[in-house]
């Protein structure tokens, strides 16, 4: 538990965060000018995109349900 505590403790440093923060949005920065420039990328995640609207379609409607179950269980 000890080690545990001082692992998590320094990760919300500023001093510590910051830097991963911005480290983090410089690379997402990066990511979204390759895949904005070069074809291959833009219409792999396109493509990409496209397949995925099927699991909105899936997962929207187990969402509600389990939403539902929830509600249910704990109202009785």
């Amino acid at each position: 538990m000890l080690f545990n505590q001082t692992l998590f403790e320094d990760i919300l440093h500023p001093s510590i965060l910051l830097p991963k923060l911005l480290a983090f949005a410089a690379v997402v920065v990066l990511l979204i000018f390759l895949f904005g420039r070069i074809g291959f990328l833009k219409k792999t995640m396109e493509e990409l995109a496209n397949r995925m609207t099927v699991f909105l379609y899936i997962w929207m409607p187990i969402t509600a349900i389990s939403v539902l179950v929830l509600l249910v269980r704990n109202i009785f």
